[in-house]
């Protein structure tokens, strides 16, 4: 039985601007060293707070991301855990100012809110194609262990997408025109 309830987010404070942070399902491919992947994310998540002056919650997915809850005592964030009930999870990723992560699933939770993503690669074409279906101008994957620099342009990004109040209605608003057009595929099956 999962210990997470929703009740058990109280000590976060949703209604200030925030950041939503995940790994990437390649990160296993990427290195077999954490302390690799700890390290990168440790500096992906002190440069967001610094340049973008928000909360920021690390979200861990699945397994895949539980270096995340090294990252999290490293920098002092807190930590939205595996086990959080679905609905809890949409309704925090899909309220994010912007969401950072190689995550395709969780990318979509977020998109039908319109929270804008930036997206480190997958261990597929993913988190490409999701960008494309949601028309994104620039479509680009980083790094799942990024370096100094991508960081650097990353969170140069993640700032842009969360302060463009057209993009997040523009995904929005995408999203529910491709809800729509799904509706349309069961006349056809």
């Amino acid at each position: 039985m999962s210990n997470a309830t929703n009740a058990s987010f109280k000590e976060f404070d949703f209604t200030k601007p925030y950041v939503c942070i995940s790994g990437s399902s390649s990160v296993g491919l990427a290195t077999k060293d954490e302390s690799v992947t700890i390290k990168a994310y440790t500096k992906l998540v002190k440069r967001v707070k610094e340049k973008l002056k928000m909360n920021v919650y690390l979200v861990e997915v699945c397994e895949g991301d539980e270096f995340l809850k090294e990252v999290s005592k490293n920098t002092n964030t807190p930590l939205i855990p595996k086990d959080t009930p679905i609905l809890a999870g949409a309704k925090i990723l899909s309220k994010a100012k912007v969401y950072i992560s190689g995550r395709y699933h969780p990318a979509i939770m977020a998109s039908l809110g319109g929270t804008p993503c930036v997206f480190m690669s997958s261990n597929s074409h993913k988190t490409k194609s999701v960008q494309e279906i949601l028309e994104y101008q620039d479509i680009r994957e980083f790094s799942v262990i990024p370096s100094d620099k991508e960081i650097d342009e990353m969170v140069n990004l993640a700032e842009a997408r969360a302060n463009d109040k057209a993009l997040r209605k523009k995904i929005k608003n995408r999203c529910k025109y491709l809800s729509e057009e799904t509706k349309k595929q069961k006349e056809v099956l």
